[in-house]
């Protein structure tokens, strides 16, 4: 139960703090990166403003390189037809020794297609290793004496190079990276130390209503006996009557419901032995079955039995025999009068077993009934009162199910039938 427990606890607090740290590293990170592309898209406009400023000739498309620019750019300008269709080349300059005219081309070229499929933001983005900015701009020409200067409206592509700020983008990335899984780790060895201090109380008071339970239904067990002996004396003396079957059926009840709570309490802490072993499935199924017929027939319902012959499973058969009882017994008590109740059992031998129970009721809302299994659950009182329903059936049926390691469901598929779907 405390190993259980403390899986669970590291289990739940392990993803949350593993989703706390990637939401995190996730915002630093693209806060850091929105401002890499802010501070570039500031440097490109400072650029544009400078080219729209400055005259230049088409003749000095390829300047002389600086080698000592700290800003790595290039830029190529288009003159705009009059049916702005169709785009000449103006000019081209470059402050990257590395980056030709071609290259540089091929790049613009590359950038006007990349642009030109995106349906946003077409005037910024990235190129390779750029940053690119399309802008429509009008640039002045050199000056020449005697002629009037007409600026000459282009498109400029300008690249700016990021080599260094995505490095340095990268590198952060995967230093917050690195720390955050020092971070997970610490912060798991810090709560594998400190969840059996976490969780020791509850597992404390889990057993001790455990224990509770059991020794309750223990003690209660001979004064039970003790007042069904007593009653079947005065039967015999007095002779039957509505007061001595009332104290018996009651007796009886009790009993049951007594058994049910200690089988469960052992179930939860693994007191209660059970015995593996290889049984035919479906004859332990039709011999539950037979007990039902008679009750079938006197009560007036239907029951309907379709078993898979020569199923083999592995498992501890009188634990099955007591959920295939325990389904049955449900079904009969709460179908509708002159209503019908299914049984079936399908699937591969020594693989999985597929048991299902239904039955017809007067109505039930539609959907998954998972709330069935909880202990001591009644939907409606006072029909447990006519039949005699405890409320913990079911949950032994979950018990025995997660026992053999297998998935139980409760569904209606319609409002006038439910059924229980077993996997094993």
């Amino acid at each position: 139960m405390l190993r259980k427990l403390r899986r669970r606890f590291l289990y739940i607090t392990m993803i949350l703090v593993f989703v706390v740290l990637f939401i995190l590293i996730m915002i630093i990170n693209i806060v850091n990166r929105v401002n890499t592309n802010d501070t570039a898209d500031e440097i490109i406009s400072v650029i544009v403003e400078n080219v729209e400023n400055q005259p230049l000739n088409s003749s000095n498309s390829d300047p002389d390189i600086d080698s000592s620019y700290s800003t790595k750019y290039f830029y190529m300008l288009f003159e705009k037809d009059s049916d702005e269709d169709e785009e000449t080349f103006y000019a081209f300059s470059s402050t990257i020794s590395d980056i030709d005219y071609e290259e540089a081309d091929e790049l613009v070229s590359r950038t006007r297609e990349r642009a030109n499929a995106r349906k946003r933001f077409r005037s910024k983005g990235y190129t390779d290793k750029y940053r690119y900015g399309i802008e429509d701009v009008l640039v002045l020409p050199d000056y020449n004496p005697g002629v009037v200067n007409q600026a000459v409206p282009c498109t400029i592509y300008l690249l700016l190079d990021m080599t260094n700020e995505l490095s340095s983008w990268n590198f952060f990335l995967w230093i917050s990276v690195i720390i955050s899984i020092l971070v997970y780790v610490l912060i798991y060895i810090v709560v594998y130390f400190i969840s059996k201090r976490v969780v020791n109380p509850i597992v404390e008071s889990y057993e001790k209503q455990q224990r509770f339970i059991t020794d309750a239904g223990h003690d209660l067990k001979t004064p039970l006996a003790i007042i069904n002996a007593n009653t079947e004396v005065l039967e015999l003396t007095e002779g039957e009557n509505e007061w001595t079957v009332g104290i018996k059926n009651q007796v009886t009840r009790l009993t049951s419901l007594t058994d049910k709570l200690i089988y469960l309490a052992k179930m939860d802490e693994k007191e209660e032995r059970h015995n593996f072993s290889k049984f035919n499935a479906s004859e332990c199924v039709a011999d539950c079955c037979e007990e039902f017929i008679a009750l079938s027939q006197v009560s007036g319902k239907k029951l309907e039995i379709n078993i898979k012959p020569d199923l083999i499973y592995s498992g501890d058969e009188s634990s099955i025999n007591q959920l295939v009882t325990l389904l049955l017994d449900n079904a009969f008590k709460y179908s509708d009068d002159g209503g019908t109740i299914s049984i079936s059992l399908t699937g591969n031998s020594e693989k999985y077993l597929t048991l299902i129970v239904s039955n017809s009721v007067e109505y039930i809302k539609p959907g998954r009934h998972d709330e069935f299994f909880n202990r001591f659950y009644r939907a409606d009182d006072s029909r447990n009162s006519q039949t005699g329903g405890q409320g913990i059936g079911l949950s032994v049926v979950q018990a025995i199910v997660s026992l053999h390691r297998g998935r139980v469901r409760c569904e209606s598929p319609n409002t006038k039938s439910i059924q229980f779907i077993i996997s094993l």
